[in-house]
């Protein structure tokens, strides 16, 4: 609680300092912001944030070699922080040193494995490098087992779908996923939202019974429930009358506490 009150006294001194309240020349005002800046983390060298402020600001007054150099001490304090890694590999990118930036996810790759890093990567080698590159990652991705949780497949298939133009392959993606994650049911339901946008019914329907039908997925009694939900939301929008009450019968002879739908007029209810 003290170094909490700390750090937010030194919030309103820079605060105070960065508005330059005793009117200082430019050059003058930014050797007392950095001075200040360094004083800070002194007494703070393990808040990111604060760091982070502190590069930021030797961006926006121009210093561009300030930022990166502020973001490397830092790291050099916080040398697993993923937030500042990802925020240095940005100012690499945004200076159009893409060979710095790629040098920081392969840094991070291999001593961070992560979900979130690897997304990150994959994102940026889309962005720089292409197709191939991103897919790439995401091959080094699966070799990772506790890096590619469901997060990675579904970030990698909807990138197929939105940026790559390219159903088939995220559809791919998404069957490959749920051999490893169909007992996650964001990642079951995020497949469903992804067969719906292409109205493609009928494999809509083929996931919710394969899903629902396995007994080992992994899904617990809450969680199939969650996707029999969506099953009749489904087919109270794409179903026929004999489908939407069938489908009903069978979720209520699993779960015969819920009160189930009596006519569609009750939707409106």
């Amino acid at each position: 609680a003290k170094e909490k009150a700390q750090a937010r006294a030194w919030g309103d001194l820079l605060n105070f300092e960065r508005s330059n309240p005793q009117k200082m020349i430019t050059e003058d005002l930014r050797k007392r912001v950095h001075f200040t800046y360094m004083q800070c983390l002194s007494h703070l060298p393990l808040y990111p944030d604060i760091w982070h402020q502190a590069a930021l600001w030797h961006g926006e007054i121009g210093d561009l070699k300030g930022e990166i150099k502020t973001y490397e001490r830092a790291l050099q304090m916080m040398p697993s922080c993923l937030m500042l890694h990802l925020a240095l590999a940005e100012k690499h990118e945004l200076r159009g040193n893409i060979a710095a930036a790629k040098a920081v996810y392969e840094h991070v790759t291999e001593k961070l494995p992560g979900p979130m890093v690897f997304i990150h990567y994959m994102r940026f080698a889309r962005r720089t490098e292409g197709i191939g590159a991103s897919r790439g990652v995401f091959k080094r991705a699966r070799r990772s087992p506790n890096a590619c949780t469901w997060h990675v497949f579904a970030d990698a298939a909807l990138r197929e779908y939105r940026v790559n133009k390219d159903s088939a392959v995220a559809r791919n993606v998404f069957d490959m996923g749920l051999k490893h994650h169909a007992g996650e049911v964001q990642y079951v339901l995020a497949y469903v939202d992804f067969l719906v946008s292409l109205n493609d019914d009928n494999n809509t329907r083929v996931l919710f019974e394969k899903v629902l039908a396995d007994e080992d997925s992994g899904l617990d009694r809450q969680q199939s429930l969650e996707v029999w939900d969506r099953m009749v939301e489904f087919e109270y929008s794409r179903g026929d009358i004999a489908t939407i009450q069938k489908v009903e019968q069978r979720r209520a002879l699993l779960y015969p506490e819920l009160r189930p739908y009596q006519s569609l007029a009750q939707l409106a209810c």
